[in-house]
């Protein structure tokens, strides 16, 4: 697809919206004017009091109009295509996702682990995409990667890319070294002494696989913390998934706690889900119990883990047709992030307002970027929703280079209409059944 066709230089009305706005807290009736790349008027009302001659007028009523998501944990599986989710892919995935802005990891294939990498992957961002936001690697081989200089070539926060090193001195090094640039720090919960196959317990244990304890996750939960503290950072720190890491979080000071993140999987999904060993259920961190799974939305809905991740980490469909055990880790999820999210609004769970927090407006502000809100003079990034659309989920439909995902099949409520980045329509569902039909 192309989105010139899509793009337009007018200013544009999107009135007889809900609008959800967690940054002032409004879910009611609303409309706005969108001009010169950003939100100029405001109206908590069906519609403006006037607009602009010349103006394109959208009608959306019955819809949801609220901020774009800000995903903070994805991967891609290298720069060039062959097949592969690369940075092209990725951005035009996260546009069918509602997504304006996504934080892509160091990966095996995509190491971002020098200056010169992050150039590159910079290179192959496209211009009519979502905005990637490279985390540079914290390492380079087995030595302090060059902070300050990768930060000079557009990293825009460091990462541990999911492998925590066995050295806590070498890691208080790094958080202090990366204070000097003040570059903000993601931090894995991963422990480096397991292989996170599966969850020990019944579940583990009567599919014949060897489980890693969920308590592990809280014991690297409490030393990242710990070390951060040391360092006089606050860094964002996840995935935290099970009851045990919740409860290493209640007991922390709030005031220097990290702010800590899940994947949307560990909401939807638990341990029983692997029911035959189905390779689209091989994540990590692996599924947890559903108690687990319960503890986790009321942390979410209380704001004790405050934001919600796609952990879009893609593998080649190849990879899923191993046995479990020897299957390709992730999937492509950054399109079934929203929808998988709602569910927790349609089933009573979670309010709307608190899901938009945890999906934009506080990992906008944990990345210090200007998004995630509905106000006057703010960029119109912005996403319009059916809350009650009902859609099967396929995975050989996704936009992403990636075919799989564990939500293939499932039946979700909500789809996601249209996207907007700095004013202009990036994404629209009906153009793209359109396209797809032809």
């Amino acid at each position: 697809m192309t989105t010139s066709a899509l793009q337009t230089n007018k200013p544009l009305v999107i009135y007889g919206a809900r609008l959800i706005d967690p940054a002032s807290q409004y879910d009611g009736p609303g409309a706005v004017l969108i001009e010169n790349q950003r939100i100029v008027g405001v109206s908590q009302s069906a519609t403006l009091n006037s607009k602009p001659d010349g103006a394109d007028v959208l009608d959306a009523q019955g819809c949801v109009l609220a901020p774009a998501l800000v995903d903070l944990h994805t991967q891609v599986q290298g720069l060039l295509g062959n097949g592969l989710e690369t940075p092209a892919t990725l951005a035009r995935a996260a546009l069918a996702g509602g997504v304006s802005h996504a934080v892509v990891h160091p990966s095996e294939n995509c190491p971002l682990d020098t200056p010169e990498a992050i150039m590159a992957f910079l290179a192959q961002t496209p211009n009519d995409g979502a905005v990637l936001l490279p985390a540079g690697n914290l390492r380079h081989q087995d030595t302090m990667a060059e902070y300050g200089l990768m930060q000079e070539a557009g990293a825009a926060l460091l990462s541990d890319g999911g492998q925590v090193s066995p050295n806590a001195a070498q890691r208080l090094a790094h958080l202090r070294y990366a204070q000097q640039f003040g570059l903000t720090v993601c931090l894995s919960t991963l422990h480096p002494d397991f292989d996170h196959l599966a969850t020990a317990g019944a579940v583990a244990s009567g599919l014949g696989l060897h489980g890693t304890p969920a308590s592990v996750e809280a014991l690297t939960l409490a030393q990242q913390v710990m070390l951060a503290q040391e360092a006089r950072c606050r860094p964002l720190i996840g995935p935290v998934t099970t009851h045990q890491a919740l409860e290493t979080l209640r007991k922390l000071d709030r005031e220097a706690m990290a702010v800590t993140w899940t994947p949307v999987t560990h909401l939807s999904f638990n341990a029983v889900d692997m029911g035959d060993l189905d390779p689209q259920y091989r994540l990590c961190p692996p599924l947890r119990i559903d108690d687990d799974r319960r503890t986790l939305i009321e942390a979410t809905r209380t704001g004790l883990v405050p934001i919600i991740t796609s952990s879009h980490a893609p593998c080649s469909t190849g990879g899923k047709l191993n046995p479990f055990s020897q299957a390709s880790i992730g999937g492509a999820i950054i399109e079934d992030l929203l929808p998988a999210a709602l569910s927790l609004y349609h089933t009573g769970d979670v309010e709307l307002l608190t899901l938009w927090q945890a999906l934009s407006l506080t990992p906008a502000r944990a990345l210090g970027i200007d998004t995630g809100e509905i106000s006057k003079g703010a960029p119109a990034n912005l996403v319009l929703v059916d809350l009650d659309a009902p859609s099967v989920r396929r995975a050989e439909a996704l936009m992403s280079a990636c075919k799989a995902s564990p939500y293939d099949g499932r039946r979700l409520q909500g789809r996601l209409l249209k996207t907007w980045i700095k004013g202009q329509m990036m994404y629209d569902f009906e153009h793209e059944l359109a396209e797809a039909s032809c």
